[in-house]
């Protein structure tokens, strides 16, 4: 079986298929390439189907962030209650010291002088009913050390769906349906934070901070203007009509990685519009990735200035079949 259970960077894939070592590479390393602009990989696969799902998979990680999260600022917070995934009006106060009070104490079960896992919901967000962890991921995660006990352990499935793997997909269902038999396969040793991930993907944003990956179709992003005020670990595009939109604009500062279909017109579509644009050069090098054999990637970046240009975008004319 191929290993991915290490979560430092280089173990535990030397076994595993080459396309699949080229991902996580993408998924670890994308990141760390520093410019004055939106930083995107493009990456052509043989077939289009899974490779960006497995991108997802090697992308979910838990963020390295302290457990104690306070929130200050009243409004409505995503928690964690009871083991359930909850939107709540935030009405608990501080003491002199900073711990919070008793009041919400008894139903995250925090311990006094520790913080409940709170988020602040951004102005808009909506109103949706509570939802649970899917079953059997707590045990997943305390086994694999994330976690001393069941109730941390859900702690860090919450960390997952705070800052999210984005699929920005045509058929986002049938992403999710992939991602789940990816991890479902026995062919690939996934680690529990991306077990854990890939569980249940969601298929719509307003799932942000209930699921660690969520597959969205561009047009998801018109009407939801709170989506730039959260941040993604990581945003996934599948195909280039879903790219030229303006949902690549959204988290401009978040690295991108666009999937081509060359059974399409994707990759013509994009080199023509890739030879008539003035990219700035990228200072990495990372930036020098070409590839594997059988599967082209390279990394550009476009001025952020570019964004002011797709507000005009014709969504009419996008085509019906996507949401």
């Amino acid at each position: 079986m191929a290993g991915l259970s290490d979560r430092k960077e280089g173990q535990g894939i030397s076994s595993a298929p080459k396309w699949l070592q080229l991902f996580f590479l993408v998924a670890r390393r994308i990141t760390s390439v520093k410019a004055d602009g939106h930083v995107s990989c493009v990456v052509a696969p043989p077939v289009i189907e899974y490779f960006s799902s497995a991108l997802a998979l090697a992308s979910a990680s838990i963020p390295e962030a302290p457990l104690e999260r306070p929130v200050k600022p009243l409004g409505r917070v995503a928690s964690l209650i009871n083991h359930t995934l909850q939107d709540r009006e935030h009405s608990f106060n501080f003491d002199e010291a900073g711990s919070v009070t008793d009041e919400f104490l008894g139903l995250t079960k925090f311990k006094q002088g520790t913080f409940p896992p709170v988020v602040r919901l951004p102005e808009g967000f909506p109103h949706r009913s509570d939802s649970s962890i899917p079953d059997g991921i707590p045990e997943l995660l305390q086994l694999a050390g994330l976690g001393a006990n069941d109730r941390e352990a859900s702690w860090h499935y919450f960390q997952l769906c705070a800052e999210p793997v984005v699929v920005i997909c045509q058929s986002p269902a049938k992403v999710a349906r992939e991602i789940s038999e990816l991890t479902s396969s026995s062919l690939y040793e996934w680690n529990a934070e991306q077990l854990g991930a890939g569980a249940e993907a969601a298929i719509t944003p307003d799932a942000w901070f209930r699921r660690p990956i969520i597959c969205m179709s561009p047009r998801s992003s018109r009407s939801r203007p709170w989506l730039s005020e959260l941040t993604p670990s990581a945003v996934i595009v599948i195909g280039y009509s879903a790219w030229e939109t303006p949902a690549r604009w959204v988290w401009p500062d978040v690295p991108h990685s666009l999937f081509l279909n060359v059974r399409s017109e994707d990759v013509l579509r994009f080199r023509m519009w890739h030879d008539g644009q003035d990219l700035p050069a990228v200072d990495s090098e990372f930036a020098k990735l070409t590839g594997i054999r059988g599967i082209p990637a390279k990394i550009f970046v476009e001025p952020f200035a570019v964004a002011g240009n797709s507000a005009d975008f014709d969504w009419e004319g996008y085509g019906a079949d996507f949401e």
